[in-house]
This record gives structure tokens, sequence and C-alpha cells, in this order.
């Protein structure tokens, strides 16, 4: 067990920041990720509930070509997740619900009366995610002008499956944290199990931020092999002014990252097959 963990000491909180170690920047080959969420809300505005947004498709077609108008649930991340995921994932606006897709129909942007989301099934690097997200911003800003954001919110959500890895029949104990796993440490109780749910809500040392983590076994939508599923939803859902958000969820992003390789143990980290970036400490882009 010794080989598989490196034992990880929680982050010095001097700089008020979290609970997890910075790590080497890498990639993954083999990235267990099925979906990524940011959404902002506002106070609701008329105008889009009133007005197709025309000004603001113009603003975003070269990027989404794609419209839809409908109801607001399921934003986006078609139905790969656990049902218990899309229910905290589902929207709550009011109103007309407008959603601008890529042609690949794998990256959403969905505007709503009192919420701008931007969710992909094809997550690769945070930098392409914010090829789509940093106009989708600057567009609301300009065409809307939100007084502020009431909620800013990133999610990550990652369905770790042992086949594709080539690690059947190794125990999850020596794939993710100890710590984590509660009676699956049991041989036995992890040979028989069929499903395991846990929820864990941290407010950050800052006071401000927080993080929901939703993590168990069970079998994802759509698939058929038994997977541990890690879901982190990191925000902020205090007043935040519009100019903020862009390095907002690039924290998160960072904390997601650093959670993510806290999560596992290195034979995990290693079947993903990690690329190292040249340069910085903030794990997995």
């Amino acid at each position: 067990m010794a080989n598989d963990l490196k034992p990880a000491e929680p982050a010095s909180l001097a700089n008020g920041d979290d609970f997890f170690p910075p790590a080497p920047r890498v990639a993954y080959d083999r990235a267990p990720l099925i979906g990524v969420v940011a959404q902002l809300r506002y106070p609701t505005l008329l105008r889009i509930e009133k007005e197709p947004p025309a000004d603001f498709q113009e603003s975003v077609r070269g990027i989404f070509p794609l419209l839809e108008r409908g109801p607001a649930h399921g934003i986006g991340m078609g139905q790969q997740l656990p049902a218990a995921v899309l229910q905290l994932l589902a929207a709550t606006a009011a109103g007309p619900v407008y959603r601008f897709l890529t042609e690949d129909r794998q990256t959403t942007l969905t505007l709503a009366p009192d919420s701008l989301s931007l969710n992909t099934t094809a997550y690769k690097h945070w930098a392409d995610f914010k090829t789509f997200l940093a106009p989708s911003l600057t567009a609301l800003s300009r065409i809307y002008g939100p007084s502020f954001y009431s909620r800013i919110g990133l999610r990550y959500t990652n369905a770790i499956e042992r086949g594709p890895l080539n690690l059947i029949g190794t125990p999850w104990s020596r794939l993710l944290r100890p710590e984590l796993l509660g009676e699956l440490v049991i041989p036995q109780l992890e040979q028989h199990s069929e499903m395991v749910s846990r929820t864990l809500q941290l407010r950050m040392p800052n006071g401000r931020e927080h993080m929901l983590i939703l993590h168990g076994l069970g079998v994802v939508q759509g698939r058929s092999e038994q997977a541990y599923t890690i879901d982190c939803d990191y925000y902020v859902d205090q007043r935040t002014e519009m100019n903020l958000a862009e390095s907002i969820l690039d924290k998160f992003n960072d904390r997601a990252s650093r959670a993510f390789r806290w999560f596992i143990t290195d034979t995990l980290h290693n079947a993903f097959g990690p690329t190292e970036f040249a340069g910085g400490v903030t794990q997995r882009d």
C-alpha cells in the first residue's frame, strides 16, 4: 500500500486558500472527466425573458453556430451523469432558455434570464474551455450588463472505470485515498457493493467559497461498467463584481486539479497516462 499512495499533507492555510497541496501540472491521456460546467447566476433580466437574444447570438455565433430553445433541465451533459448529479445540475431559471451549441454538439452555452452556463463533455484543457467562456462573458456583459453575479460555480464530474485502464480486479482501496472510501476499504464489502453514495460540503478557510463533493460507487447512465464517480462543485454564492468572474473561475480550476490529484493514488494517476507540462505546480489542467 505504501507504494500506491504518497501521503499528502494539507496545504498551508496561511494564504487562506484550501486543503489540497500543490502537485506537478499534468494532462491525462485517459482522463476520466465526463463533464465540466461553469455557471454564473445574476439577478433576473426581463430583457432576456421578453426579447430573443439576437445580438447575443451574433456575438457568439462564430463559436456556437447552433441554437435550441427549450426548458432549462439537463443543461447539456446529456445522459452520461448519474440521476443525483443531473438533479443537482438542473437549472431553475424561469422563462425562456436559449442553448447555443458547437457544431459537434459537445459544448453548450445556455442563456437564461437569471444565469449563463457553459458545459462540455469534450473537455481537454482549461485554456480550451476558456476560449468558449471568455467571449461568452464579454457578450453577456456588453449586451445585458448584469449588475453583479449572485453565484459563480465550476463543476467537474469524473467517472473512473477500471476496465479501460486495465485495472479490472484492482481494489478501489489501491486506487483512491482510503479516507474517502469508508466501508469499501473492507474487501468483502467492496466485492459485494452495488452502490455507495457520499456527500461532503466544505467551506473554504477564506469563509467565502464552498466546495460540494459528491462521490461514490455505481453505474453511470448509458454505461455498463461499475464506476467510482467524483463530482466536485466549487462555488461562491455571494455578490461578486462582474470583472472578478474569470479570476475566480481560474482559482476554482486550480483547486479542482489539486483536489483530484489528492483523491487518487499514484497507481491510478499513472494509469491515466499523465504528461507533465513544463513549469508550474498546479495539477491537471
